[in-house]
């Protein structure tokens, strides 16, 4: 982010927050009248100051706001005390992924066709991976949408052997079908040492 951006936000939010305790403290005075003199319908408008529980509520949102924007990041470019970033969580998230299911999918792309075809966990696996990325196009049960192929017929434009099959998941095809190969990693290409 740019220093301009930076200091503008820096600005705007700190005027923000205090802007709205002076508004608050600010309207806090009685005239003394026991009314503001605002007529609407007959009903007058009563000069009370707001109820103190409320003030104090307020009041300590804006302290739980402050201590916020220390810890996160939100002030611009400030990081924050905590160190946290979105970036830095997500890195987390995937390295835990990666650790848990790294032995999974050796396990399953050292099998041999036959065995991953009869493997209750290869196919969990390949159920996530195709309602993940496959079901938008070739809907959740595999037959199609509009302009997209049944996945579920004998009718296979690039083939139906497991080899063809690959290579349309991997490489992707002419029409629509983008390459998901990249994508997928060692999800499904562990044993292309064979290919």
């Amino acid at each position: 982010m740019s220093s301009a951006w930076h200091w503008f936000i820096v600005i705007g939010t700190i005027v923000s927050i205090f802007g709205v305790l002076l508004l608050l403290f600010g309207n806090r005075k009685i005239t003394g009248e026991e009314t503001t003199g605002h007529v609407w319908d007959g009903i007058e408008e009563l000069d009370n100051p707001l109820p103190m529980w409320w003030v104090g509520m307020f009041v300590a949102s804006v302290v739980f706001g402050l201590a916020y924007l220390v810890w996160y990041p939100g002030l611009g470019n400030v990081e924050g005390y905590g160190q946290w970033s979105a970036h830095k969580q997500l890195q987390e998230i995937n390295l835990a992924h990666e650790e848990r299911f790294a032995p999974l999918y050796a396990e399953l792309g050292a099998m041999d066709v036959e065995t991953m075809l009869e493997d209750r966990r290869a196919a969990q696996v390949g159920r996530r991976l195709f309602l993940n990325r496959c079901a938008v196009c070739h809907g959740p049960n595999a037959q199609g949408v509009h302009g997209f192929p049944n996945l579920s017929d004998k009718d296979w434009t690039w083939g139906g052997r497991f080899e063809d099959i690959k290579a349309s998941i991997k490489n992707g095809r002419v029409a629509s079908m983008p390459g998901w190969g990249g994508a997928l990693g060692c999800l499904l290409y562990t044993s292309d040492a064979a290919d």
